[in-house]
């Protein structure tokens, strides 16, 4: 039907990128394939006003550049997502390296609070253990004392 060569949509303009649906006049559109010497058989979008009346300004593009616009905007907005996942793992990984330094120091200062609270009750425990060891001796050193009284009344 067309005997376009263009390499791009561009009509009066326009540049319509990645696979058009609606022709800029409104209309949907629909595939042709071409008939022409230069691009026997190349499907082509185009509305039916457009294939009707050729002098008018319609969109026409070729379907496989419309694909080949397509893959290259899926390639660029896979390099974005790449390139947010990229920055997003970073972004993790600092914050988990500041929660864990946090976690760590938190658990350090817990050891070191249990462990001196831990200390302080044997330091009393092990005072009131040699108080009772200083009674036990005191009561010794009087046992024997009574003792050596005794035995001396004894003698006497």
């Amino acid at each position: 039907m067309s005997s376009s060569t263009s390499s791009s949509s561009r009509q009066s303009g326009r540049r319509t990128v990645g696979i058009p649906t609606r022709c800029w006049c409104g209309r949907n559109l629909t595939t042709f394939v071409s008939e022409t010497k230069d691009n026997p058989y190349r499907r082509f979008y185009r509305c039916v006003a457009g294939a009707q009346r050729q002098t008018e300004s319609h969109l026409f593009k070729w379907v496989d550049e419309a694909i080949i616009d397509e893959i290259k905007m899926i390639d660029s907005k896979h390099m974005e997502l790449v390139e947010d996942v990229q920055a997003l793992k970073k972004t993790m990984m600092e914050q988990f390296q500041l929660h864990k330094a946090w976690f760590q120091s938190e658990i350090r200062s817990k050891i070191d609070e249990s462990a001196r609270m831990m200390n302080e009750e044997m330091q009393v425990k092990m005072n009131e253990k040699m108080q009772m060891v200083g009674n036990v001796h005191n009561i010794a050193v009087v046992v024997v004392a009574l003792g050596g009284l005794a035995w001396l009344y004894g003698k006497l």
